[in-house]
């Protein structure tokens, strides 16, 4: 298990800095809890691209994926 800070998300993605790179291509399950959107969302997504700063931290973007038994649906209704 890894923990992340999410910096950005939208309908279909989003973009978190993490301490550890995750190289692109990596497909993650992600539990997501967002201050600004109240409740957890269990997602599964597609990491597009990772940067490390100069601080040797990382940041990364995934694209959000379609899955039954994951909590999409959900999550894209509070970012329409």
């Amino acid at each position: 298990m890894l923990s992340s800070n999410m910096v950005n998300s939208s309908e279909n993605g989003l973009k978190a800095t993490c301490e550890q790179n995750i190289p692109a291509g990596c497909v993650i399950d992600l539990w997501v809890d967002d201050a600004a959107k109240p409740g957890k969302f269990f997602l599964s997504s597609k990491v597009r691209w990772s940067l490390e700063d100069a601080s040797g931290a990382f940041s990364f973007g995934v694209e959000l994926l379609d899955g039954a038994a994951t909590d999409i649906k959900e999550w894209q209704e509070r970012h329409v």
